[in-house]
């Protein structure tokens, strides 16, 4: 299976709009994308988003996990978080933030600096 994040553009005051699809194997080729999530309003920038999949809860399911940049802050440092997407099995939850360097020990991660495998 295969999860997208896809760029919708931006609001009139300038907010991302971004989407979660996914296309899920047949075995053979793959069935048309079908929409998850739309952070709608909100702004969700595809642009700051590295994706990566793996079973996050231990369930057996695949789920996204999104490694989210929000830039250097007003005090210099880096804030990153995890945002994770849960899998029902047939369905994705809503995303839900998993970690967040503003309230870590490390308090400073450079979104830039790192890469998901």
């Amino acid at each position: 299976d295969v999860g997208i994040l896809y760029d919708n553009g931006q609001t009139e005051d300038s907010r991302n709009v971004s989407a979660l699809w996914t296309l899920t194997s047949t075995g053979t080729d793959f069935t048309n994308p079908s929409k998850k999530w739309d952070s709608g309003a909100d702004s969700w920038n595809t642009k700051t988003s590295k994706l990566t999949a793996g079973d996050f809860n231990g369930d057996g399911k695949t789920d996204i996990g999104v490694l989210y940049g929000y830039g250097v802050q007003d005090d210099g440092t880096n804030r990153t978080a995890i945002w994770k997407f849960t899998s029902t099995g047939s369905d994705l939850a809503n995303p839900v933030k998993s970690w967040d360097s503003a309230s870590a020990t490390v308090n400073s991660w450079n979104w830039a600096a790192s890469k998901l495998g």
